[in-house]
């Protein structure tokens, strides 16, 4: 239901921006034109949290007919 849902945009917004889109696309905007990616571990944290994120959406489509439950909700 509607608490699913908040959850889930939490995660978006928070989590998900935290540990995959600070690690990468932050520094980049930061950094400007012209600027490599820079150190490997970054990259490794970031590879490992997209893996996990697209796995847990995987996850709740699979069992579910709508990301945060059965129904649409208004």
């Amino acid at each position: 239901g509607r608490a699913e849902a908040r959850r889930l945009l939490y995660w978006f917004i928070d989590k998900f921006d935290r540990e995959v889109t600070a690690l990468i696309a932050k520094p980049r905007i930061a950094g400007g034109r012209g600027r490599r990616w820079g150190e490997p571990e970054p990259v490794a944290a970031f590879s490992a949290a997209i893996v996990w994120h697209f796995d847990y959406l995987s996850y709740l489509l699979e069992r579910r007919q709508w990301i945060a439950g059965e129904r649409m909700t208004a």
